[in-house]
């Protein structure tokens, strides 16, 4: 097709830089989508990896929490032993005859009921609710150790426990006195507090206070007959405010938070901390029923969070993943919440976030390997051009001298040997032969020239042969 071997060595080059190019933009091209799903997929990983990195650092921070506010119990009710000892025994005052009207603390049902004063030292504890008034021994131990402090006095046979003194704080703003703690809680089964003190022993552990849970030691006050007549009590509300600002104040990703919920019954299903979306310290749903929640695909999702969590081990994360639709938003986003069981506090801890949190860096990749792309395209295409420049200049340092020397070639071949071949600098093969060339025509001219020269003197020489032959024959 192309007779010039100019033209061919051109095109040949050409060629190579063409497909080098192609193949280039090609490569880049095809690895752009696998490139960009990875990525994706490495980023939804991470951001699943950093949820599970919060949820465990809540978990731990619960632990500790935990063993501080043990030992601030313990701690409590060593000082308020010592300091009951310090005011001396227990006795009841049967000369004195105390009304309450006693409350249960979980039903609320009122019981008119008439004990004797229970003194200490001979000293009445009175019948305070006034938070501003003084009250032996129980504020002493919170001047001393912080906390909460109470003394029980035995209401009945059954083993009802009444707070004679206690400086716990009712929902009213008032001291919780009153108040009781009865044998048998309101689902029949009996109270673990009255039944392991009735037996003599001291309770530890979460328990109920009036309003809500605290992490407690009841120990029991016993007669010189060693019949249980009443409880000194100490203990510290389960949740450390602390603990609660923290977890409150924690951000996943960009628009993430941490929430904790109710793992099994009286709240199985309730947010017990939950965003705090106004920044007032307090989250905004906290005490809300979320149980029967569901996602964008109608996904019972809060029951799957809480049955996985409270089924492992307990500190295992496990992932859910759903979409959620919020307010507003044209279509549902991607979700994924690590969730933990801390069995203390009977707490699912969740870290929760949307994937798209952790995409704008997979678009910031994506647009850099656009930009790669026309950057690879851009650079083809100059290579395509350098290589069209640089092949016509090969190519002519080539293909010119060849078809100069073609052109002898066949002035020569007509019977011209006083024809040059071209002058070529170069020392490759073109110009070795050239000069090879340049050489043989040289030899071939002299050599016919020497033929010719012989051939004349050969005629001439026959010439005089022949004239003197004619004048030898007169």
């Amino acid at each position: 097709m192309f007779r010039s071997i100019k033209v061919k060595i051109m095109m040949l080059s050409i060629l190579a830089v063409l497909i080098t190019s192609l193949v280039l933009v090609a490569v880049v091209l095809f690895t752009k989508g696998p490139l960009m799903k990875k990525v994706s997929d490495d980023f939804r990983e991470m951001g699943k990896l950093e949820t599970a990195k919060i949820a465990t650092s809540v978990y731990d921070r619960c632990v500790s929490s935990r063993e501080q506010r043990q030992e601030l119990v313990n701690m409590s009710l060593m000082v308020a032993h010592e300091q009951l000892a310090k005011m001396g025994s227990v006795t009841f005052n049967r000369g004195n005859m105390v009304s309450w009207d006693a409350v249960n603390q979980f039903s609320k049902d009122t019981t008119p009921v008439s004990l004797p004063a229970m003194e200490i030292g001979g000293t009445w504890l009175g019948k305070n609710s006034d938070a501003k008034v003084a009250t032996p021994l129980v504020d002493k131990v919170r001047e001393m150790v912080g906390g909460t402090a109470t003394v029980f006095q035995r209401m009945n046979d059954a083993g009802d426990m009444l707070r004679v003194a206690t400086n716990v704080i009712g929902d009213d703003g008032k001291r919780a006195v009153g108040t009781y703690i009865p044998a048998v809680n309101p689902d029949g089964t009996s109270n673990p507090v009255i039944s392991s003190v009735l037996s003599g022993n001291t309770y530890q552990g979460t328990a109920f206070v009036v309003n809500e849970n605290y992490l407690t030691a009841y120990e029991p006050i016993m007669d010189r007959n060693g019949d249980v007549v009443g409880i000194l009590y100490v203990g510290v509300t389960e949740l450390d405010p602390e603990l609660y600002k923290w977890i409150t104040s924690l951000v996943v990703g960009k628009t993430g938070y941490v929430f904790v919920i109710g793992g099994n019954d009286p709240h199985k299903g309730f947010y017990l901390i939950s965003k705090d979306g106004d920044g007032d310290g307090k989250g905004d749903r906290d005490g809300d029923n979320i149980w029967e929640a569901k996602d964008a695909n109608d996904r019972l999702f809060i029951q799957d969070m809480v049955n996985q969590a409270t089924a492992a081990p307990q500190g295992e994360i496990n992932y859910i993943e759903y979409p959620w639709l919020n307010e507003g938003d044209p279509a549902p986003k991607m979700k994924v919440s690590a969730v933990t069981y801390f069995e203390p506090m009977d707490w699912v801890i969740g870290a929760g976030t949307y994937y798209a949190d952790f995409e704008d860096t997979v678009v910031a990749v994506g647009s850099r390997m656009n930009n790669l792309v026309w950057l690879t395209i851009i650079i083809a295409f100059v290579l395509v051009v350098i290589g069209v420049v640089i092949s016509f200049w090969m190519a002519g340092s080539i293909g010119n001298p060849l078809i100069r020397l073609a052109g002898v070639a066949e002035l020569a071949a007509g019977g011209d040997l006083t024809v040059s071949p071209p002058k070529v600098v170069s020392r490759d093969e073109v110009g070795q032969m050239t000069d090879a060339f340049t050489v043989m025509l040289k030899n071939t001219h002299q050599a016919v020239s020497a033929v010719y020269k012989a051939a004349a003197d050969i005629a001439a020489a026959s010439e005089e042969l022949s004239a003197g032959a004619d004048e030898t024959g007169r």
